[in-house]
């Protein structure tokens, strides 16, 4: 008690107060230090990672699962960086995509979201089962639990959604074959200091495999569905998005040609493949003359076939686009053929909703902007159609889907999309990109290639995908002849074995049409 006594009249007194300041400023130092050392020694633990399952497929639940993953300074520092999930992740970010003249709007804006899809092994196909039933496989998340899991807080989350490698780390390259003539290529390509993820399908029409324009309305040429539908309507085991469409009102902007006949016909001498089963594939622009010819010897041009691009002139309509058509623009002036005779006239109006019906043994004729006399066409009037292709020899193959630019003939690079009517804006975007090609091994490649990481002092930082020029180099890359760009952006789509094999299927947006791919024939 005396001690105590002694120890608080020691700091009451005058020499007492003098230490009372030195000694709180020496124990604050100590609580700093050991504060700061605490901090240090818990960035070199594990991390933990929330990973939901985004299925939209029921049941409808949110699962959540703990992942243990590296913290970020150190997984920026490996080379190459560990593969610590066998997870596809893609951070899409918010893009403003530009649109084309006449309503082409070829890349649609990306979704705003941040996926995690999981990159499980694919199915083999069995060589004689084609896929029938259109239900998909609910998406389950792959993840390894973590031993000693840690709370999340604020200051880590915050960590987490700076900019880092997790995505990059995830992509597994592989190189595999997924049935006889299908081969599963996913790889790296590098650019300058960019990377970007390639995911594709080899193809070998060597081996039996048929390929054929799909889209997503079996009926007619007016709709939209994602992929993962379009190509099991279709019993297609494997599918890429394909053309442009005008996503307002559901229509084709492109050639679309399937068992030689023409569902669409192409449009402003733009870029296309054409194939037959024989294994022969060639990669042109396309431009579609047809002239209709009088019994007074009359030739008027017909500008489009079956096709949802409008301008002033005369189109054409046939049974190809379903059995009815509705006016695209207002005052239009429809003319029936049948037998090579002219049958009917209708004279259109302002907001005309009205289905005409399109005869299966002729086809429909529309005069937009009265652009051409309807009395040149009057009512028993014999009339002849006279079609060719430019060039000729893709008139004569009989499967053709269009879209554009070209990017390669020959091995060398020849994108020019100004010249096929796309707007500079459009030339210029960095996006998600499909494309097709032949390659010097006699196989036809088809491929989608989505964000690209660019090497920064601070690690890995996910871009936008590649701009048209850098498409075309990193076809070249891949060993590509000639190469043909597709519909791009959300559209851009790779289905296999009852999944989308390079993105969340949640990020895709509907599509009209695509190639299917059929291993067994078609």
């Amino acid at each position: 008690m005396s001690n105590q006594i002694r120890r608080f009249a020691f700091f009451s007194s005058s020499s007492g107060k003098n230490l009372r300041l030195p000694l709180i400023l020496f124990l604050c130092v100590v609580f700093l230090c050991l504060t700061q050392f605490n901090r240090k020694n818990s960035q070199l633990a594990p991390q933990t990672l929330e990973v939901r399952n985004s299925s939209p497929y029921p049941p409808a639940t949110s699962v959540t699962k703990r992942v243990e993953v590296p913290p970020r300074h150190l997984v920026a520092s490996l080379s190459p960086p560990p593969k610590v999930l066998p997870l596809l992740v893609e951070v899409r970010s918010e893009q403003s995509l530009p649109t084309l003249e006449d309503d082409l709007t070829p890349l649609q804006s990306a979704s705003q979201s941040a996926s995690i899809v999981p990159n499980k092994p694919l199915k083999k196909a069995k060589k004689s089962k084609v896929i029938k039933s259109p239900e998909l496989l609910p998406i389950r998340t792959q993840a390894v639990p973590s031993k000693t899991p840690v709370v999340v807080t604020k200051e880590r989350k915050k960590q987490d959604s700076a900019p880092s490698n997790r995505a990059a780390e995830s992509f597994i390259e592989r190189n595999e074959q997924w049935t006889r003539g299908v081969r599963l290529r996913q790889q790296w390509l590098s650019l300058g200091r960019d990377r970007f993820p390639v995911v594709a399908l080899e193809i070998d029409p060597r081996a039996g495999v048929a390929l054929r324009p799909i889209w997503s309305n079996p009926n007619g040429m007016q709709g939209t569905d994602p992929l993962v539908r379009l190509a099991p309507r279709w019993q297609a085991p494997a599918a890429i998005n394909g053309g442009f469409f005008n996503r307002n009102n559901k229509l084709p902007l492109g050639a679309l040609k399937r068992d030689g006949r023409w569902f669409s016909g192409p449009i402003l001498y733009r870029g296309a493949i054409a194939w037959d089963d024989r294994g022969n594939f060639k990669i042109s622009r396309l431009y579609l003359q047809e002239t209709l010819t009088t019994a007074t010897g009359q030739r008027i041009p017909i500008l489009y076939l079956n096709s949802g691009y409008v301008q002033a002139g005369v189109s054409r309509y046939t049974p190809e686009w379903g059995r009815t058509y509705t006016p695209l623009t207002d005052y239009e002036t429809l003319v029936l053929v049948q037998n090579n005779r002219v049958t009917a006239q209708y004279p259109g109006g302002e907001n005309d909703t009205r289905t005409y019906p399109i005869p299966p043994d002729g086809y429909l004729l529309t005069i937009r902007a009265k652009s051409v006399s309807a009395s040149a066409l009057a009512i028993d009037t014999p009339v002849q159609i006279e079609s060719k292709t430019i060039p000729e020899d893709l008139g004569n193959y009989p499967q053709i889907i269009g879209a554009g630019p070209v990017l390669m003939q020959n091995r060398q690079i020849v994108l020019n999309a100004l010249d096929e009517k796309f707007s500079a804006a459009f030339n210029r975007q960095a996006a998600p990109r499909s494309a097709i090609a032949k390659t010097n091994r006699g196989t036809l490649l088809a491929v989608t290639i989505h964000n690209r990481f660019s090497q920064t002092p601070d690690g890995l930082k996910e871009g936008k995908g590649p701009t048209l020029n850098e498409l075309a180099q990193l076809m070249q890359r891949l060993g590509a002849v000639d190469a043909l760009n597709l519909d791009g952006g959300s559209s851009t789509s790779l289905y296999l074995g009852g999944q989308l094999i390079d993105r969340d299927p949640q990020t895709a947006a509907r599509v009209h049409n695509g190639i299917g791919i059929y291993p067994s024939g078609k």
